[in-house]
């Protein structure tokens, strides 16, 4: 896969990849990878709000704790 970079970001991920000391394109890798798994956490966050949201039953930690016996 080909990817064009512009002027600066292409000079930031230059000076980053130096700093870390890794290859850039291994450094692009891990890049996306992050920013893909953050876009699953959030994409989880929110499906996990409408739900509470549509169900809000919350417990307090003293009720947790009657009911279990501790």
């Amino acid at each position: 896969m080909v990817l064009k970079i512009s002027k600066r970001p292409g000079e930031l991920l230059k000076e980053l990849a130096k700093i870390k000391k890794v290859p850039k394109d291994t450094l692009i890798e891990q890049l996306i990878e992050e920013a893909l798994e953050d876009e699953w956490d959030r994409i989880d966050a929110e499906e996990a709000l409408k739900e509470f949201e549509a169900n809000h039953v919350t417990y307090t930690l003293a009720g947790v704790e009657a009911e279990l016996g501790l």
